[in-house]
C-alpha cells in the first residue's frame, strides 16, 4: 500500500481523468491499462489509421441493425410503464427502442436527460453509484 501522500495524489487524479472516480473507485483493469500505457513499449497505432477504428465500429453496428446518426443530439430518455422505450432528439424526432446506450457523462444522463419521477431502477441501477461511497 501507498503512504506517499504526493504518489496518492498522484494516482488519484490519473484515476479520476480515467475513471471520474479517485483510485479507491477505479476498477482494476482501468488502473493496470493506465500503468500499462507508460511502459516501455512501442507505440501501436491500428493500421489504417483511427479511420480504420471508425469503421470497424460503423460495421459491427450496421451488422447489428444499428445506425449511426452524427449531430443527433438526445434530449430526454423516454420511460413508459416502468421501462425505457426510446430517446427523443432535440430536433423532435423520436427513436423507440427498448434499450438506450447513453455517451453523455452519468451526470448529464441522470439530472438532463432522465425524465422527472422516473421509478427508481428504469434508470439508476445500483451499480452505477460510486463503489468509493460506501
Amino acid at each position: 500500500m501507498c503512504k506517499d501522500p504526493f504518489v496518492r495524489r498522484l494516482i488519484d487524479k490519473r484515476c479520476f481523468l480515467l475513471s471520474g472516480f479517485k483510485a479507491h473507485g477505479t476498477i482494476a483493469p482501468e488502473v493496470a491499462f493506465m500503468f500499462g500505457e507508460r511502459s516501455l513499449c512501442a507505440i501501436d497505432y491500428p493500421i489504417g489509421g483511427s479511420t480504420a477504428m471508425i469503421e470497424a465500429l460503423v460495421r459491427g453496428l450496421t451488422r447489428w441493425s444499428g445506425e449511426l446518426r452524427l449531430n443527433a443530439y438526445m434530449e430526454r430518455i423516454l420511460v413508459g410503464s416502468g421501462r425505457v422505450t426510446g430517446v427523443r432528439l432535440r430536433n423532435g424526432t423520436i427513436l423507440k427502442a427498448p434499450i438506450v446506450i447513453s455517451n453523455a457523462t452519468i451526470w448529464d444522463t441522470y439530472t438532463d436527460a432522465a425524465p422527472t419521477g422516473t421509478p427508481a431502477g428504469v434508470l439508476s441501477p445500483s451499480s452505477l453509484r460510486n463503489p468509493g461511497s460506501r
